[in-house]
């Protein structure tokens, strides 16, 4: 699930207009008319509350060594 209040088409229509999910934080932070007063504070409130996690999640990790695994320990 996304932002509530945006759905797939909205939120699909705001990072063609802006490229990033960052960028959308970003003009939404700095109240961009492009996006309205309602889409505007939800989008803060998501990013406040979910957005930071969820990209904690889903970033992967290139600073960590690997080491090979030669046998499945289950």
């Amino acid at each position: 699930k996304g932002c509530p209040g945006i759905g797939k088409k909205g939120a699909e229509d705001l990072i063609k207009e802006f490229e990033t999910l960052e960028a959308v934080f970003i003009a939404a932070a700095a109240e961009d008319e492009r996006i309205k007063e309602k889409k505007r504070v939800a989008l803060i409130e998501f990013r406040d509350s979910t957005a930071d996690v969820t990209r904690q999640l889903v970033t992967l990790r290139t600073d960590l060594k690997v080491t090979a695994v030669t046998k499945v320990p289950f």
